[in-house]
């Protein structure tokens, strides 16, 4: 008899016969009754044992180094152009 404590589950390991058994595990979809892994996890089955991890999704970019440059160059032209209007006078 092959016993798993941890489970509380003792089973047979063969038929009357001598036969062996083959015991499986399937995750399923109830609706389809077919092979099934949540949304966005990682499904990895060892043995009886089957594990879903959640798999991060990678953000997208919201901005590169060129559109850096491009905020650094607009804002010191506006203060360049501050300080000049500032000299004349006109604020």
């Amino acid at each position: 008899m092959e016993s798993h404590p941890s489970l509380g589950i003792t089973l047979k390991e063969t038929d009357a016969s001598g036969k062996a058994y083959i015991f499986t595990v399937m995750e399923f979809d109830q609706k389809s009754e077919k092979d099934f892994v949540p949304k966005e996890y990682k499904k990895v089955e060892n043995d009886l044992v089957i594990t879903n991890t959640y798999v991060v999704k990678k953000l997208p970019s919201t901005g590169s180094s060129q559109q850096v440059l491009y905020l650094v160059a607009g804002l010191a032209m506006l203060l360049a152009a501050y300080f000049l209007l500032r000299k004349r006078r006109v604020f």
